[in-house]
C-alpha cells in the first residue's frame, strides 16, 4: 500500500515538479548520441499498448518491481522474498498484456530457481547435469543469465552455505 501511495504521489507535485517527472521518465542520450531508454532511475518500455516505466531493485533474497502504465494510469506493484531473479519487469508487462486482452508471452523460467533447490540439498554433480540438460533441450522454457546465477551464489553465501555457494560460482 505505500508504494502504491508513493507511486500515485509522483504524479501531484507533492514530491517533485511535473517537469522533473517528466524528464525522469525520458530515454537518455548518451554522450556518443546513442539513445538508451533509461532515464533518472527508471526504465522506460515502449510497447504495442503505449509507454511504462519501472523500477526494480533486490537485495539477499528480496526482489521488487514497480511498473506504470502510463498510457492507462495503472500500475503493478510486486514484491517477493523468494529469492526469484524471475524478470518482475517482464512479469508486469505480461500482467498488462492481460489486463488490456493483448497477445502476451510467459516470462521465460529462471535457472537459478531450480538450481538453487540442489544447491541447498548439496546435490552439485545433479546440478550441474540439470543445468547442461535443460540449456541444451529447454532453453526456449528456462532463463540462463550468468547475473542471476552469481546472485544466487552470494544469496547462499548469505545463508552461510559457503561449499553450495562455491558450487554455483563454479558452475557459473
Amino acid at each position: 500500500g505505500d508504494l502504491y501511495k508513493w507511486d500515485r504521489a509522483l504524479y501531484t507535485e507533492k514530491l517533485v515538479k511535473k517537469t522533473t517527472l517528466a524528464e525522469a521518465f525520458e530515454p537518455t542520450t548518451l554522450n556518443n548520441g546513442k539513445v538508451v531508454n533509461y532515464g533518472f532511475g527508471w526504465s522506460i518500455q515502449p510497447d504495442s499498448m503505449g509507454v511504462r516505466v519501472s523500477h526494480t531493485g533486490s537485495m539477499a533474497g528480496f526482489r521488487t518491481c514497480l511498473s506504470s502504465d502510463m498510457t492507462n494510469n495503472r500500475t503493478v506493484i510486486m514484491l517477493t522474498n523468494k529469492g526469484a531473479t524471475f524478470s518482475l519487469s517482464a512479469l508486469a508487462n505480461t500482467l498488462n498484456h492481460i489486463l488490456e486482452e493483448e497477445p502476451y508471452e510467459l516470462p521465460k523460467i529462471p535457472i537459478d530457481l531450480v538450481l538453487y533447490d540442489l544447491a541447498k540439498a548439496s546435490k552439485y554433480d545433479k546440478m550441474q547435469k540439470t543445468f547442461n540438460k535443460l540449456k541444451k533441450k529447454k532453453a526456449d522454457q528456462y532463463e540462463f543469465r550468468e547475473r542471476d546465477i552469481n546472485m544466487l551464489g552470494y544469496r547462499l553465501i548469505g545463508e552461510e552455505r559457503l561449499e553450495a555457494a562455491k558450487a554455483v560460482f563454479k558452475l557459473n
